[in-house]
């Protein structure tokens, strides 16, 4: 397999349950083997693990882990009002096994996801009722 784009920018979600994004086609030329005609009848998944010892916790930044579908679409949900960046490993499995030398584990891509900060709108809330005062009172 390859990536289509090693960073992904979004804009930060302002969403109460935070946003979904997904990137159709993030990797391309997903296969479990060109060799034999058994490879082709093998299924494929990828697993993508965070890249630690980062100066943001993905944790903080997801409200759902990247994850990516057999044929290379992109998915993740967005932490409301969090931005930074995040670092990530992926690898292509087949179930093929290793049996008679084969390889079911592909070499190790990188990609990073940055979460770009917004400039949201300043709010607020009256605390309680209107109180009136009257001048003439002491």
């Amino acid at each position: 397999f390859e990536l289509n784009t090693s960073l992904v920018e979004v804009l930060e979600s302002g969403v109460p349950n935070g946003t979904r994004v997904e990137v159709p086609l993030f990797a391309g030329n997903i296969s479990a083997g060109w060799i034999l005609d058994s490879e082709k009848t093998q299924q494929v998944t990828f697993a993508v693990e965070v890249v630690v010892n980062q100066s943001s916790n993905a944790s903080d930044l997801f409200t759902k882990l990247p994850s990516v579908t057999a044929n290379g679409s992109l998915s993740f949900t967005l932490t409301q009002f969090a931005y930074g960046d995040a670092s990530f490993t992926i690898i292509l499995r087949d179930d093929g096994g290793e049996g008679g030398g084969g390889v079911s584990v592909s070499t190790t891509a990188t990609f990073n996801i940055s979460i770009l900060s917004v400039n949201q709108l300043p709010a607020f809330k009256l605390a309680g009722d209107v109180v009136s005062l009257n001048e003439s009172q002491e």
